[in-house]
């Protein structure tokens, strides 16, 4: 079964040779650090103010030699407590204005995940990362997981599906923006905030637990449970590199915080 996109025309164009352009344009004028990165952190939302935050995040994951794209998803759904966990589509790929991307699921079923859900048809940030992945990674299987629920069970849940993919080599990608729909002075600190607590390079300060200030309202980042799993894990005792930010134009006095990490 394939997913059509839902994105084209939304967040970018669904013409292929204007989005093509988009995309190089963003990675051949964004900054990329030294060395090979297999976790980045970037944003979903319209291509004319996250493509060249998307870039930058992109280009850095550019020179992994990877397997497998486990591509952590937020559910901005309301989300009860019985469908609280992870869920993973049962497809075999994903479909962009650039093409079919693959869809691979190397686990058996555990207890950590769930197959299917209306997430899967109605989750637009999905989307906003295929035409990359189309781009520089042409064939790489990605494993879509939808992270629905920002808590510590969701975090646990995550920690021992990647567990199971230990023997691969994963590039992971978590797709989230650094801000709800907010007042600006409200975004700009939730912003400040979680790049705060990404790129603390003091141990204890930079793992400091990420859902706890979520919980508080100091951050309103979605996909936080995906943060706090790698954190505990893939990321345990480093930080990420901050990439770039920028906010959405403002709309009923309203504005989204946009940035990307490399790590």
């Amino acid at each position: 079964m394939k997913r059509e996109s839902i994105g084209s025309d939304i967040f970018f164009p669904s013409d292929p040779e204007e989005l093509r352009s988009i995309i190089d344009g963003s990675l051949e004028l964004s900054y990329s650090p030294a060395g090979s990165c297999g976790t980045i952190i970037v944003p979903h939302g319209e291509y004319g103010v996250t493509a060249p935050l998307a870039g930058a995040a992109w280009k850095a994951a550019s020179r992994q030699q990877a397997s497998l794209i486990l591509l952590l998803l937020p559910v901005h759904s309301p989300v009860s407590s019985q469908n609280e966990g992870l869920w993973i589509p049962s497809l075999t790929a994903l479909s962009s204005p650039l093409g079919e991307v693959p869809v691979s699921n190397p686990l058996t079923k555990t207890a950590c995940f769930r197959e299917d859900h209306q997430y899967v048809w109605e989750e637009p940030a999905l989307d906003t990362a295929l035409p990359y992945i189309s781009v520089l990674f042409p064939g790489i299987p990605v494993l879509p997981v939808f992270c629905a629920g920002h808590t510590s069970r969701v975090a646990a849940s995550l920690e021992e599906l990647i567990s199971h993919l230990s023997t691969l080599s994963v590039l992971f990608v978590v797709s989230s923006n650094m801000s709800g729909h907010e007042p600006p002075e409200t975004a700009q600190a939730h912003l400040d905030a979680a790049v705060s607590l990404l790129t603390a390079t003091d141990r204890a300060e930079g793992h400091e637990p990420l859902l706890e200030p979520w919980r508080r309202g100091r951050v309103s980042m979605c996909n936080p449970a995906s943060l706090e799993a790698l954190r505990r894990g893939v990321m345990k005792g480093r930080s990420y590199r901050l990439l770039g930010h920028a906010c959405s134009p403002e709309h009923l006095d309203r504005i989204t915080a946009y940035a990307s990490f490399a790590g």
